[in-house]
């Protein structure tokens, strides 16, 4: 193998594909990035058995062949060479020799051929979405996902169609996201959940991409997703997804609106008295004084009590929340005022946001 690449499409590409090596694999393989010289381009591939990414460089290839070299050290070392034309080749010794005006090194690699093979994903249902806006509803709603192994179902993205509308739903059973698209045309058979890990890294090949489209391929155990040069592979998380909708309020008592800055900075307050008493903290709705009071209770390091105006429509009530899924939600609404809906302190506060109407957040209530 031997072709010559620019080095900033090849950081990019890195960059890229990088996402997929795995923090703790048993298999060193697993560890190293798929170079493969075909025709006019360099095709680079990584995985971790759970999800893959493969994408290409067009390139002067001098000669075809393919190897793989330690994800890592290759990435860190292309980032430091000057933006330049490099020579990579693969030696008799089974190393790639990188090359620049000033610089060459050579770097141990393995052989192609051990690398596990990126399956095929049979086309059966399939659409396309802006890449924008899908970036942003992923990010609406992948950090709602469970961290806990014990319930796999609940550690992914729920994914489905219903005619014209593409949903996201994520939840770890204390607090949902969902984040709905409008498609071009109807598309119907769509229906799984895919792992948190993807879609987050997804989600930030996208926003390297926000003019593409992304083409979205679902097979009977794996999902693809498309994005100009770049493919993401991600096998599917078996389960049955909880009828959610069932949870959230078709209904509320009380209104409000406030200031986004205003009560992320009072829960940046509260939080640090908080964290005393499992993140808790209460919201009262007073109606009459159009405030609303954030306070903690009394902990062995104090407590703090903060009060912000707002506009409220509906009766005065009160709910105790968890501190840190609010400011989660907090972080991700792109308006500069903030919804929430309350019916009472048993059943889930909502969250909404005005730029986004496609989107709701739930948070269920603490019995404190």
């Amino acid at each position: 193998m031997k072709v010559v690449c620019k080095q900033v499409e090849l950081a990019e590409a890195l960059n890229v594909v990088s996402r997929a090596i795995g923090s703790n694999s048993t298999l060193p393989i697993l560890n190293n990035i798929l170079l493969e010289a075909k025709g006019n381009a360099l095709w680079l591939s990584a995985t971790n058995l759970e999800v893959a990414i493969k994408t290409k460089i067009i390139c002067n290839v001098e000669f075809e062949g393919s190897i793989t070299v330690p994800a890592k050290l290759f990435f860190s070392y292309v980032n430091l060479l000057s933006k330049e034309d490099l020579v990579l080749e693969e030696l008799d010794d089974l190393s790639l020799s990188v090359s620049g005006s000033s610089s060459e090194t050579k770097i141990k690699g393995l052989k192609a051929e051990d690398y596990p093979t990126m399956p095929e994903v049979s086309n059966e249902v399939s659409f396309d979405v802006n890449s924008k806006v899908f970036s942003s509803a992923l990010k609406k709603v992948v950090f709602s996902c469970s961290s806990k192994a014990d319930r796999p179902f609940l550690a992914g993205v729920y994914m489905f169609t219903e005619k014209n509308q593409f949903y996201l739903v994520a939840t770890d059973s204390y607090r949902l996201s969902e984040c709905s698209i409008d498609l071009d045309k109807n598309v119907e058979g769509i229906s799984c959940i895919i792992p948190s890990k993807t879609m987050g890294e997804l989600e930030k090949i996208m926003e390297m991409n926000p003019k593409q489209n992304v083409e979205v391929i679902l097979g009977q155990s794996q999902i693809a997703f498309r994005c100009g040069e770049t493919l993401v592979l991600s096998r599917l998380i078996d389960g049955q997804f909880p009828d959610y909708k069932k949870i959230i309020p078709a209904e509320h008592k009380t209104s409000v609106s406030l200031g986004l800055s205003d009560l992320q900075q009072a829960l940046k307050r509260v939080s640090l008295f908080a964290k005393e008493v499992e993140d808790a903290v209460s919201l009262e709705f007073d109606s009459d004084k159009e405030k609303v009071f954030l306070s903690t209770q009394e902990t062995l390091i104090g407590t703090d009590k903060n009060e912000i105006s707002i506009a409220i429509s509906g009766e005065s009530t009160k709910i105790s929340v968890n501190s840190q899924y609010l400011m989660d939600v907090l972080n991700v609404i792109g308006d500069s005022v903030v919804s929430l809906h309350v019916t009472d302190r048993i059943l889930p506060i909502k969250v909404l946001d005005k730029k986004e109407p496609n989107f709701q957040y739930i948070i269920m209530p603490l019995k404190v």
